[in-house]
Order: C-alpha cells, then structure tokens, then sequence
C-alpha cells in the first residue's frame, strides 16, 4: 500500500510530502503489544520532517549543510523571476552586490540572466567538489542543452548568502 499525505507550516513557508509505501495508518497486528505500531505512522513522518526542516532553517548548520544551502540557492536563481528584484538580491551578501557594481535590483536581475544565459529552469545538478566555503556545481538548464559549470562562495554561518560567483563556463570535460 502506499500512501501520501501533504503537511505545511505557513509560519515556517514550509512544507513536506512524504510517500509511505506501506500502510499509513495502520492497524497493530493482533496480538501485537499496545503502542508497538503507531497508528498516526504517516502524521508522525511528516510532523518530524518538518520540525527537523524548521529546526535547521532557524540554526547555523555545519559545513555540509551550508554547501546545499549555497547549491540550493543557485538551483533557486536560475528559474526566478527577474521581477522579483528584493528576493534576488537577498541570496547575495551585500558585499558580493557592492563588488560587483549590483546596487539595484534592475542591476540584479540582469547579472542573474547573464550568469544563467537567460535559463528558466535547471532541473538537475551535480555537485563537482566542495570546500567548508566553497561548492563547484555543475546545472543542466533549459531550454540549452549544454550544461553550465560554477563554483559559489558562500558565507559560513547562517544565512549561508553567496559571496563569490567564479569559474561560471560551459564546460569542455565531460564530469
């Protein structure tokens, strides 16, 4: 049996579905002893998801995490809207914008789809190498065939905002 069952927490913008492929609300077996199978089994995983996402979402995390958090952020900018100029910004440091002469939103919005060569999704990624401040990701965009290799900086500590943007080329090695 499988089974799905949604759950957000609007206060976090968060959400989860998880797919249970047995029964998710389950009957103990008889004979089984008292609270030995949980009968809220589907509730429990998805209430436990989302605690653990807002829990990170509120904590510096290690290294590890911050790498997707600066890969996850990459994924985000190559299929948002250039129109929402506050939201683009906010995945930079404000450094990063002043160094590169960013200082509008307008400004944002065009080195966003210069970088992604105007891309409206990148469905998949790779991550080539990562360092505690660095990841190197390789993105497959559409509507362009060729992928797209770059390598983020990003700050260490929450909100793990990217600081530098280098090595951004179609790349000429297959991996």
């Amino acid at each position: 049996v499988c089974a799905q069952r949604a759950s957000t927490q609007l206060q976090a913008a968060a959400g989860t579905v998880p797919l249970v492929s047995t029964d998710p609300y389950p009957t103990p077996p008889r004979g089984a002893p008292a609270g030995s199978v949980p009968s809220n089994f589907a509730d429990s995983v998805v209430t436990d998801a989302l605690d653990s996402a807002h829990l990170a979402d509120t904590r510096n995390l290690p290294a590890p995490a911050a790498n997707a958090v600066a890969a996850a952020r990459a994924l985000w900018l190559s299929g948002a809207s250039l129109t929402d100029t506050a939201s683009l910004q906010a995945q930079f440091t404000s450094a990063f914008l002043t160094s590169r002469g960013l200082t509008t939103g307008q400004a944002v919005a065009n080195w966003v789809s210069t970088t992604f060569q105007g891309s409206s999704t990148c469905s998949t990624f790779r991550v080539r190498g990562a360092t505690s401040s660095t990841v190197a990701i390789r993105m497959h965009c559409s509507p362009f065939l060729a992928p797209r290799d770059m390598t983020l900086g990003f700050e260490t500590a929450y909100p793990y905002r990217i600081t530098s943007v280098t090595n951004v080329a179609t790349p000429t090695q297959a991996y």
